[in-house]
């Protein structure tokens, strides 16, 4: 009868450790968040260098906002209207020392990053109607 509970408790125990855990909310990021990530990923030094993880993680926000939005205009066909309409050769560090000015003149930057980083490509770079 021991040896069974013995055994009863160990598979509770396997049991309990090995439960998922609750997931965890996930959060937007904010401008502020992003600020000195992006502010980081501009630092370099003289070359083009890999930056920081900072502001890696800056360079991947972008460029996946941007992908984003080109793949969303590839599922609708083109027929939807772009958000804004960078010249031929902008740069991703074109971009993000645009959203850098944009965060810091900003009095918004608890909002999420990505809505102020869509305020700011719309405004340096609108579409002609």
């Amino acid at each position: 009868m021991t040896s069974s509970l013995c055994r009863l408790c160990l598979l509770c125990c396997c049991i309990a450790f090995t439960a998922p855990a609750p997931a965890a909310e996930v959060v937007p990021p904010s401008g502020e968040d992003l600020l000195a990530k992006c502010a980081r990923a501009l630092e370099k030094d003289g070359e083009k260098k890999p930056g920081t993880a900072e502001g890696a993680q800056c360079v991947g926000f972008v460029t996946g906002f941007i992908e984003g939005l080109g793949f969303e205009a590839l599922l609708n066909g083109g027929s939807g209207q772009q958000l804004f309409c960078a010249p031929a050769g902008t740069t991703t560090d074109q971009m993000i020392e645009l959203y850098v000015n944009h965060l810091k003149k900003s009095t918004t930057r608890a909002n999420r990053a990505g809505i102020l980083l869509a305020e700011a490509l719309t405004q340096a770079y609108p579409c002609k109607k």
